[in-house]
């Protein structure tokens, strides 16, 4: 299980499209770029595999599904609200 360390919020200036990284203490990765674009499921699923191979979508339960369902994570048990359909992408990077 991964726990929240800390948030902080951005806007890309290219797409304006905010999002939260999120840090995490555990689990598969140092941290997770939680979108603030929620899709319906099947354009979630393909937008994560344009991502690259740690892209990834939410579903209905709050799990993280890598591209292709290369990773799971369940961003509900780190207390971090994420909706059906939202995009991420895994941060494997241990830089601050």
């Amino acid at each position: 299980m991964a726990t929240i360390l800390h948030r902080d919020t951005y806007r890309g200036e290219r797409t304006h499209t905010s999002f939260t990284v999120v840090r995490l203490n555990g689990g598969a990765a140092k941290a997770i770029l939680v979108s603030d674009k929620v899709e319906s499921e099947a354009d979630a699923r393909n937008d994560a595999v344009l991502i690259g191979p740690n892209g990834g979508w939410v579903d209905q339960s709050g799990v993280a599904h890598g591209a292709a369902d290369s990773w799971t994570m369940n961003i509900a048990q780190t207390g971090f609200p994420a909706k059906q359909g939202t995009l991420v992408s895994l941060v494997e990077s241990s830089s601050n």
